[in-house]
C-alpha cells in the first residue's frame, strides 16, 4: 500500500449527477487490502465494489475511508454533486484568452487580458479605470452587455491578494459570457437579450499590489517607502510573501469598510493580514470600490475570496432585505451547494467586510462567496480551478436572469 499515512487527510470533490469515477484513482492510491468506508448520505452517491462512485442527485455529502483495519478514518472526502440539466446551451469549450494553468495571474497578466478581450469583444465589453493603487497600478472595472441599463450586478474579486485565483474565475466569466453572448441562451432567455435589461460590471483585481507582492514578493513595489515597510512585515512575522492579502500600506482591505468599526478589535499593528487601517476607508483601493458602490447602487453585489466553499449572506439583516437576501441565496446554494455560513460565523472576526458593509449600511443584498477547498489554503493549486469554475461558471448570469425576471 502506497501513499497513505495515519493522518486524516481532507479532500474535496466535485461532480455532475450521472458522473462516475473512481475514488482510488482520484485520490492516487494504489491499495492491495480492502478498504471500508462509510457515505454520510447515501442518497446523494453510491459506491460499488470496485470504489466506483456514482453520483446519484445533486447534493452535498462526505465518504470517510478507513485502511489497515483502523477506526479513525485515514481519508474524508467532501463531495459536491451538482446539477447536470441546467437549460443552457452556454459552450465554455476553446475559452482562449484567460489561462487557467497557472496560478501566477500576476496584475501585468490581468492586463494584457483585459486588453485583448476588449478588442475582441468591444461592442459589448468596456473598461475604465477607476483609480490608482499606492504602487501605481490600475484598478479596472469591466461593464458587460448594455452599459445604459437599468440595472446591474457588481462583482469584485481579489481583495485579498493571496486570494487571487479569483481574478482568473471572474475574468473567464466575462469570456465565457462574451464568447456566447449572441449565440446562446440560457433558461429560455437569449443572453444578449438578458444583458440588454442589466449590465454586469466587474473589478477583477481589487487589490493589485497585494495579488503582485502574494506572487512575487515585496520586490515588485517600487515605492521605496511601501517595500520598506512590507520587507518589515514579512522578516518580523516570519512569513513568506505567498500568503500575504493586505495591500502595500499593510492594511486588509476586507476590513476597512467600517461596518461594526466601533467594536473592539485586536489587530492594531500594520500586518500582512487582519489590520483593519487608521479609520474606515483609509485606503485608496476600498474608498474605490465603495464609493462607486454608493453611486451606482447595484441591484445585487458579489464578492468573491478564498477559501472554504462557503457563502456568507447573514449579516443581521431583517424585513424585505433579508427576504431578498434569502432568495438569491437559494440560487446561489443550488448552484455551488456551498455552506450557508450563520451570523454568528460571520461575526467571529471583529470589524466585518465588504459585503456585510453594503448590506448592513447600503440596504443592497450582497454575498461574499468563498471558492475552493475548505482543507486547504490560500493561495490555491490551479488543480482546484475546474471544480470551482463548474461550481461557479453560472452565477452572473443566473442573477442577471433572477433580475431581469423579477424587475418584468
Amino acid at each position: 500500500m502506497d501513499n497513505l499515512d495515519v493522518t486524516i487527510k481532507k479532500v474535496k470533490i466535485v461532480l455532475k449527477v450521472g458522473d462516475k469515477i473512481s475514488i482510488l484513482d482520484k485520490l492516487k492510491i494504489k491499495c492491495n487490502e480492502k478498504v471500508k468506508y462509510n457515505i454520510i448520505d447515501p442518497k446523494i452517491i453510491s459506491v460499488d465494489n470496485n470504489y466506483i462512485v456514482t453520483a446519484l442527485k445533486k447534493g452535498r455529502t462526505y465518504i470517510e475511508m478507513f485502511f489497515m483495519n483502523n477506526k479513525t478514518p485515514n481519508y474524508i472526502i467532501k463531495i459536491n454533486v451538482l446539477n447536470n440539466a441546467i437549460e443552457t446551451d452556454i459552450d465554455d469549450k476553446n475559452l482562449s484568452v484567460v489561462n487557467i494553468f497557472s496560478n501566477k495571474y500576476t496584475y501585468d497578466i490581468l492586463k494584457n487580458d483585459i486588453n485583448e478581450l476588449c478588442c475582441i469583444y468591444n461592442d459589448i465589453l468596456n473598461y475604465e479605470i477607476l483609480g490608482k493603487s499606492y504602487d501605481n497600478r490600475n484598478i479596472y472595472l469591466f461593464t458587460l452587455g448594455n452599459k445604459n441599463a437599468k440595472h446591474t450586478l457588481f462583482i469584485q474579486a481579489s481583495m485579498h491578494g493571496r486570494e487571487h485565483m479569483a481574478s482568473i474565475l471572474v475574468m473567464r466569466h466575462i469570456e465565457l459570457l462574451c464568447k456566447n453572448y449572441y449565440i446562446s441562451e440560457y433558461k429560455g432567455l437569449n443572453i444578449s437579450d438578458i444583458l440588454q435589461n442589466i449590465k454586469i460590471c466587474i473589478v477583477p483585481m481589487s487589490n493589485p499590489d497585494g495579488v503582485d507582492i502574494s506572487i512575487n514578493g515585496a520586490e515588485v513595489i517600487r515605492e521605496k517607502t511601501l517595500f520598506n515597510n512590507i520587507s518589515k512585515v514579512i522578516e518580523e512575522n516570519k512569513i513568506h510573501h505567498e500568503i500575504w492579502k493586505s495591500n502595500a500600506r499593510c492594511v486588509d482591505l476586507n476590513r476597512n469598510f467600517g461596518c461594526k468599526w466601533e467594536d473592539s478589535y485586536n489587530f492594531n499593528v500594520k500586518s500582512f493580514m487582519e489590520y483593519r487601517g487608521e479609520y474606515p476607508e483609509s485606503e485608496i483601493e476600498s474608498r474605490l470600490i465603495a464609493n462607486w458602490t454608493r453611486e451606482n447602487r447595484p441591484d445585487i453585489c458579489i464578492s468573491y475570496h478564498a477559501t472554504g466553499s462557503e457563502l456568507y449572506w447573514d449579516y443581521g439583516q431583517k424585513g424585505l432585505l433579508l427576504n431578498k437576501s434569502m432568495v438569491i441565496r437559494d440560487y446561489l446554494k443550488d448552484l455551488t451547494f456551498y455552506k450557508l455560513m450563520d451570523r454568528s460565523s460571520a461575526y467571529k472576526t471583529g470589524v466585518l467586510g465588504y459585503s456585510d458593509w453594503v448590506s448592513m449600511y447600503l440596504g443592497i443584498p450582497a454575498f461574499t462567496i468563498e471558492i475552493g477547498s475548505p482543507f486547504v489554503t490560500a493561495p490555491l493549486s490551479m488543480e482546484e480551478f475546474n471544480d470551482i469554475w463548474e461550481e461557479n461558471k453560472f452565477i452572473p448570469i443566473e442573477l442577471c436572469r433572477y433580475v431581469v425576471n423579477k424587475k418584468n
